[in-house]
Parts: structure tokens; sequence; C-alpha cells
């Protein structure tokens, strides 16, 4: 199984079977938290290199890729994750995307991210947000709605594509 993606996230949630409710009870009982805010438990869940990871830490990334938590803030390299309903207003919860519509996004996002990339992305930027040929279809979808822009030099003209409208360093549309 792979480290990232919804297996990855699910059977780290199943296979950790007490830390789940732990870290929400402590996340709802005291606001934000950081993987340092519990005492390390280890669980079958392994890291990149197959040793066993802090479960906690997998349980908070878990969550938040599934939508339980979203991150608070950042300490340097710590993150602190909190409920969504305290950090995103109902309005915006309560909205219905479809799916569809979420994986355009998030294809979009990643453009926006790398800057100029190919139609397959790099080393696997695009590798977990859709099968290839769905992935093709939103990439079509996002040239057509002008976001991002085709662009290249002879005989490569319209291979690769850039976010537009352009995105200052500081994430703003300048």
């Amino acid at each position: 199984m792979g480290r990232k993606g919804p297996r990855f996230h699910g059977a780290a949630l199943a296979e950790n079977a007490a830390v789940p409710e732990h870290v929400l009870e402590r996340i709802r009982a005291e606001g934000p938290r950081s993987s340092l805010d519990f005492e390390r438990e280890t669980g079958p869940t392994k890291d990149w290199f197959g040793i066993p990871e802090n479960a906690v830490r997998a349980v908070l990334e878990a969550y938040t890729v599934t939508g339980m938590i979203g991150l608070a803030r950042r300490d340097g390299n710590l993150r602190y994750y909190d409920l969504l309903e305290r950090l995103l207003p109902a309005e915006v919860l309560a909205q219905e995307v479809p799916e569809r519509e979420q994986l355009r996004h998030k294809l979009l996002s990643r453009y926006r991210a790398h800057g100029l990339l190919g139609a397959g992305g790099a080393g696997g930027t695009f590798a977990r947000i859709a099968a290839p040929q769905l992935r093709n279809e939103l990439r079509m979808e996002l040239l057509e709605l002008g976001a991002p822009l085709r662009v290249g030099t002879p005989p490569h003209s319209g291979a690769a594509a850039v976010p537009h409208p352009p995105v200052t360093a500081c994430g703003g549309v300048g």
C-alpha cells in the first residue's frame, strides 16, 4: 500500500483503533493540538522506510485528508490541527461541491503550486488526483476555461501550461 492516498489514510485510522477517538477528544476539549501534544504511540502504520510511525501523527494526517480536522497554524515545521467547524464558517462547510469540480480545483492548485508543467506533471505531481484518463479530461476542461494557459516553443507549442492569471509570490493575483 502506498504511503499516501485514501487506502493509506483509511488504514491508519482502522489499524490504530484507540488513537483516533482519543485525538479527536483532546482537540475538541483543548483546541488546536500538534503531534507533540500527545504521547507517542506506535502501531502497525509504517513510515516511508518501513519503520513504525507515530500513530498519533498518522491519525492527524489521515483526519486532515478525510476532512475531520484542518491545519490551524504552523510553528516552523510543527503543524497544529483543529476541528474544521472552528476553522471555517458554517456556510463554507455547508456547501456541496461536486467531486469532479473538487478534482478540477485540485489539479489547478497543482499547476499554481508548480508553475510551468507538462500534461503529465512532474514526478507524480498529479498521480493521486485521479486516474490518467480523468486527469486528462480535467486538464482539457481547465484549458478550455483559460486556467492554466497553454505555452511552449515550436515544435512543442501548447505542450505545457502555466497558471492564469499569474500568481504573485505572496499568493495574490498579479
